[in-house]
């Protein structure tokens, strides 16, 4: 019989003793070979920031957030010690009947929290609430209205209704999506005026503070996610409209534990992983400090109560199943990150009414997270890492910079007032803009891979538009979806075929070196892709000759010419002076920019050079242009 001898694990991790993170950069530092290691492996945020390319415990040395458990103060592990959150499904309501449909096939489904969009909630009638909510259990849902300025008058409506049942009132779990300030920013006024908006929220608050499910106000991150701010930026203006409403509540009269138990918020989830979930945690941190500042010794009223929200920023039109990832990515960020509550975009929200199929793939990416991955099994699966929690840090100490930045000028109304919020995101979206028309931030299939036979304009419904803003008494914020401008640009050629126009043809002329001429055309079929032209794609010709004389024969709008740097002053001159002699009216284009021979490639005919630095959105309406395409 053989003897097996087992290593105390004291004495195995001896032989491995711990190296400081400044070993670690020295090797990072020669396997970078002489390359500047701020350059390369530091990433400067949007956020204001740095971000190391890794961690230690040593970084945890420094971090100033308290050493808490899950359910303990200030609850940036969460709020409870139990894992696990709610699938909410959100129905877009423009129908009401169908609605209630969709709402009882989730409820069916699964879903536990029903979301309902009311589309048009000034013609929203009691007799359209009533069929809304038609043999809905409310016993084993909860309900989130989202009607605007009118969610008070269809709360009320609501409760009567659901008396009426003889259902008891103190066991209704239902929130409203009511933020007077977000509607604000978004829309410059007060409906009807502002004393009014909080007075209303005082008379909802004490008609039912009785329930520790209801949340008749959310404060929403909405209109500045959208608007193009920074996680930074987004928590700092979503807490400081947070702290606002407490306080002009609590002059009205209202116990300020008794308002923060009551409210709730609505946090849009993006597409930077580790960063949401640091965002979601470091929300509960400063919202438990402030909601301490008011006197605040209830631990109830300092949990912050998050309904996640799929954002749709990153959602786009064509390839509409990449949503799909996108929504998933996020939802698992949400649920990392700690939110009580989900709800994900429908993969088709962009540009059409979403349907059975839809709303059923979104609650099922849930159902996975919970029933595949396991996700709802543990509590605050972030907590110990470094990157994370030094993240989290981060966050929290520039986004309360910025919070009491907000404090000094007279709170967040003031700031609004005076366009010090719409100044900070207009400076950001500056940069968002260019990354975008660059295309260095990637929206697959829209201004990068996309698919070259997808044709989406016959299949529209609807249209994003931005919010209309007559009676504005401030500059307002502009929520808006980051691919929509390369998307109007394709949109724009889709449409000009449809009424007989011609679609624009490009001819890719890849020649000369192969690994460069192959990567030039691929590069090239993606940029004149984006914008809908018909790509003519082809192996890599042998001879100049052979390359024109496919030209001719294809009579395109565009030769874009693939090859070297080098081979560029010699192929493109002869290519520009056959296709002279030929009298062929397409336009050549290099793809790349050889600085050397600028010049002579220029003498020699180029129209244009297309390369990585390139304003794609600039090029490509420009090119749109040329061939009578309107904007």
């Amino acid at each position: 019989m053989i003897s097996q001898q087992h290593t105390p694990l004291s004495s195995m991790f001896s032989d491995f003793p711990p190296i400081s993170k400044d070993r670690w950069k020295e090797k990072v530092v020669a396997d970078l070979k002489g390359a500047d290691f701020t350059k390369k492996c530091v990433w400067k945020t949007l956020e204001g920031f740095e971000i190391d390319p890794f961690y230690t415990a040593e970084d945890l040395q420094n971090i100033t957030i308290p050493d808490a458990l899950p359910g303990e103060f200030p609850y940036v592990r969460g709020t409870e010690s139990s894992p696990g959150w709610t699938i909410q499904q959100d129905i877009e309501v423009i129908d009401a009947q169908v609605s209630n449909q969709f709402a009882r096939q989730a409820i069916e489904g699964g879903v536990s929290s029903i979301g309902f969009l009311i589309a048009n909630p000034q013609s929203f009638s009691n007799q359209d609430l009533s069929q809304l909510i038609e043999d809905i259990d409310f016993s084993k849902v909860s309900v989130h209205f989202s009607a605007g300025s009118e969610s008070p008058n269809l709360f009320l409506s609501f409760v009567d209704m659901i008396m009426a049942r003889n259902f008891p009132i103190e066991e209704l779990s239902v929130s409203l999506g009511y933020d007077p300030i977000g509607d604000f920013s978004t829309y410059g006024i007060f409906n009807p005026d502002d004393e009014k908006c909080f007075r209303d929220i005082g008379i909802m608050i004490e008609s039912l503070k009785s329930s520790a499910f209801y949340k008749p106000v959310t404060i929403q991150s909405s209109p500045y996610h959208l608007s193009g701010a920074s996680v930074v930026q987004e928590l700092a203006y979503t807490l400081a409209a947070a702290n606002e409403t407490l306080y002009k509540l609590s002059n009205l009269g209202l116990d300020p534990a008794t308002v923060a138990k009551h409210m709730q918020f609505s946090f849009d989830i993006g597409s930077n992983f580790f960063m949401e979930i640091a965002k979601l945690r470091a929300a509960r941190l400063l919202w438990a400090q402030i909601v301490s500042a008011y006197d605040g010794s209830d631990p109830e009223a300092q949990k912050m109560i998050v309904l996640a929200k799929t954002s749709s920023w990153n959602k786009t039109v064509y390839d509409p199943y990449v949503n799909l990832l996108r929504t998933t990515t996020e939802a698992l960020s949400a649920v990392i990150g700690g939110c009580q509550k989900l709800s994900l975009l429908t993969f088709d929200v962009v540009g059409k009414t979403p349907d059975s199929f839809s709303y059923r793939l979104a609650r099922n990416i849930q159902h996975l997270l919970k029933g595949e991955s396991y996700m709802d099994k543990v509590v605050d699966p972030a907590a110990g890492s470094y990157y994370i929690e030094t993240l989290t840090d981060k966050l929290a100490q520039h986004a309360w910079k910025v919070f009491q930045e907000i404090e000094k000028e007279g709170g967040f109304i003031a700031s609004l007032k005076n366009s010090t919020v719409q100044k900070s995101i207009e400076s950001l979206q500056t940069e968002r803009k260019k990354r975008l028309e660059s295309r260095k931030t990637v929206f697959v299939g829209v201004n990068q891979y996309p698919n070259l036979e997808e044709q989406v304009a016959e299949s529209i419904k609807r249209l994003d538009l931005e919010p209309e803003t007559p009676a504005a008494e401030i500059e307002t914020l502009i929520p808006t979806r980051g691919a929509k401008t390369f998307e109007a640009g394709r949109l724009a050629t889709e449409f000009f075929v449809n009424k007989g126009g011609k679609q624009p043809v490009v001819f890719l002329l890849p020649i000369g070196h192969l690994a460069m001429s192959v990567a030039r055309s691929t590069f090239s079929s993606n940029f004149f892709g984006c914008a809908g032209f018909k790509i003519i794609q082809n192996n890599t010709f042998k001879t100049v000759e052979e390359g024109v004389d496919a030209a001719i024969n294809a009579k395109p709008d565009f030769v874009v010419v693939c090859s070297s740097d080098d081979e560029y002053p010699s192929v493109v001159t002869q290519i520009c002076s056959a296709l002279n002699a030929k009298q062929s009216s397409a336009k050549v284009i290099v793809a790349g920019y050889p600085k050397e021979h600028l010049d002579t490639l220029t003498a020699a005919g180029v129209h244009s050079f297309i390369h990585l630095r390139t304003n794609a959105l600039e090029a490509l309406r420009s090119y749109q242009k040329e061939v009578g395409i309107p904007s």
